[in-house]
């Protein structure tokens, strides 16, 4: 048998690092511009055929996050006009020795450097983590997604505007915002009030609960001056929240009867808030 030949991996890497990693370390993200100018005064643009109203070309913008700290690209990546992802990246200002970067005089040595670079290709160990870091938390979060116990994966749902029965698609649906944010994904696993906050967004979904501006209603009783305010109002007011769930027949928590004559309940679940 004839030995097989397997094409060889010939990819590169573009990380974060400077003020790139520190701007996205503190939550926030980098999308580079559309284009650039060359040393021609081509307006230099990675073209892979998106049109804006007017039908003008516009150029694809890349972007890192918590989620994405590398871009991998291949040697074979090139847009409609032939330009190379490589090159395209490589020259972008914001890039690490870019010939196209802004360069100034160190005082002090009087060298001439880069400033304002934001990301680098990949070439040593410690890039090599700074990718790592990005692709073990998105890991950690979309593992920890495919085990949430339903009332879990319901209440996620809810607050990211997915509601219905809890089945494969409202998984899939949570598991993709766990891999495009799972800082995000993370912190919202940790609020103290996500199970009250889902339940407002379903009585909200379900037309239980009416905005006018910020304001919410419960029929025309106002509840908060906004989503924050209903929440506190029915952490204030159990007997609210145990009525509103019932509605809803979403009881994540015991529901606790009130004592005493029934019929004084009936128009007890708008509970008017100060």
């Amino acid at each position: 048998m004839a030995q097989q030949k397997f094409k060889g991996f010939n990819n590169s890497h573009f990380v974060l690092c400077g003020e790139g990693l520190e701007r996205v370390n503190r939550g926030g993200s980098y999308t580079l511009m559309e284009g650039y100018i060359d040393d021609k005064g081509n307006y230099v643009t990675y073209y892979v055929g998106t049109k804006d109203k007017k039908g003008a070309p516009v150029g694809k913008r890349f972007r890192f996050d918590l989620s994405l700290r590398r871009l991998l690209v291949r040697d074979s990546d090139k847009d409609f006009n032939g330009l190379k992802l490589f090159d395209f990246l490589k020259n972008y200002p914001a890039c690490e020795g870019s010939p196209y970067g802004e360069y100034v005089k160190d005082k002090e040595t009087g060298k001439t450097v880069q400033v304002g670079i934001m990301f680098r290709e990949m070439n040593n160990a410690k890039d090599a983590e700074v990718a790592l870091e990005a692709d073990e938390l998105r890991i950690k979060a979309q593992s920890e997604v495919l085990s949430l116990d339903d009332q879990t994966l319901e209440e996620v749902a809810a607050i990211l505007g997915h509601y219905g029965s809890v089945d494969k698609t409202m998984r899939l649906k949570v598991l993709e915002y766990a891999g495009k944010r799972p800082a995000e994904y993370f912190e919202l696993m940790k609020s103290g009030d996500r199970t009250i906050r889902a339940t407002v967004r379903k009585a909200i979904d379900a037309g239980i609960f009416t905005r006018k501006g910020s304001v919410i209603y419960w029929e025309s009783t106002p509840v908060g001056a906004d989503e924050d305010g209903a929440i506190a109002a029915l952490l204030r007011d159990p007997s609210m929240l145990n009525a509103l769930q019932e509605k809803l027949g979403y009881n994540p928590t015991p529901v606790k009867k009130p004592v005493g004559n029934p019929n004084l309940r009936k128009k007890a679940e708008p509970t008017k808030v100060e």
